[in-house]
């Protein structure tokens, strides 16, 4: 079995390498990690989402997946908005009538 790592990792923008100790963590929920990182050669913003399992059966690999994503925002934006409270089926409501009108 293959135990490497992949530490050549880049920015999604740019393709310069980067590294992901630049980054700050915005979530931890439900074994997921958000994490807001900043490219220090274009300045490009984009949240990473990374989760683990360890479900391989008889050899307990750990195994990451990460997806990222753009964002124009900074991250106290990024925070406060994970710190909110999901919307409710009420909310949606209110806006559909509120348009209605």
């Amino acid at each position: 079995m293959d135990k490497r790592v992949d530490t050549n990792l880049h920015c999604p923008v740019c393709k310069k390498q980067r590294f992901w100790y630049t980054g700050k963590i915005v979530s931890k929920r439900n074994g997921a990690i958000i994490v807001y990182n900043k490219c220090p050669h274009c300045q490009s913003a984009f949240l990473s989402a990374i989760a683990g399992s360890q479900s391989d059966y008889n050899n307990n690999v750990k195994r990451l997946v990460s997806v990222e994503t753009l964002t124009d925002c900074n991250y106290e934006e990024v925070s406060k908005s994970f710190h909110k409270q999901p919307l409710t089926v009420d909310d949606v409501l209110s806006v559909y009538t509120s348009l209605l009108k």
